[in-house]
C-alpha cells in the first residue's frame, strides 16, 4: 500500500501484556482511499525484528513509501518509493531534533488526572 509519511514515533517498552520489550518505529502516515474526502490517516508499526526495520528509522516526513502487510494483518516489508525535494517537504513549527529518543510508556496515576473520580 502506498503511503505518505507524516510523523515518526520510536517506540521502546516492556509490553504489559506478555512482559516482552517491544521496539521499533510507529509511523504515521496517510494515503487515498475510496470514499473519504482528502487523505485517510492510520499508523504503521515496524518491529525492530523485521529486515526493513533500518529504513524506517531513517524516514522523514513527506517520503513516499509502500508498505506491504503478511496475512495477519503485520508489516512485512517496506520500501521508499520517492524522497521529496527540498520545495516539496512539508512545511514544520519546529527545528528538527537530533537524535530521536524513544517514547517510555509510564504508570499512569489515576489521582493525578485533572477529571479522576475518586473512590468512596
Amino acid at each position: 500500500m502506498k503511503m505518505t509519511v507524516r510523523g515518526i514515533q520510536l517506540v521502546d517498552y516492556i509490553s504489559k501484556k506478555t512482559g516482552n520489550p517491544v521496539k521499533g518505529v510507529t509511523l504515521f502516515c496517510s494515503h487515498k482511499e475510496q470514499g473519504v474526502d482528502g487523505e485517510m490517516t492510520e499508523d504503521v508499526f515496524v518491529s525492530d525484528s523485521l529486515d526493513c526495520a533500518r529504513t524506517a528509522y531513517f524516514l522523514k516526513p513527506g517520503i513516499l513509501i509502500d508498505v506491504e502487510y503478511n496475512r495477519r494483518g503485520y508489516v512485512a516489508d517496506l520500501r521508499v518509493l520517492n524522497v521529496p525535494s527540498k520545495s516539496e517537504e512539508p512545511a514544520t513549527s519546529e527545528a528538527p531534533s537530533e537524535p530521536k529518543e524513544p517514547v517510555k510508556k509510564e504508570p499512569v496515576n489515576q489521582e493525578t488526572l485533572p477529571n479522576a473520580k475518586k473512590a468512596k
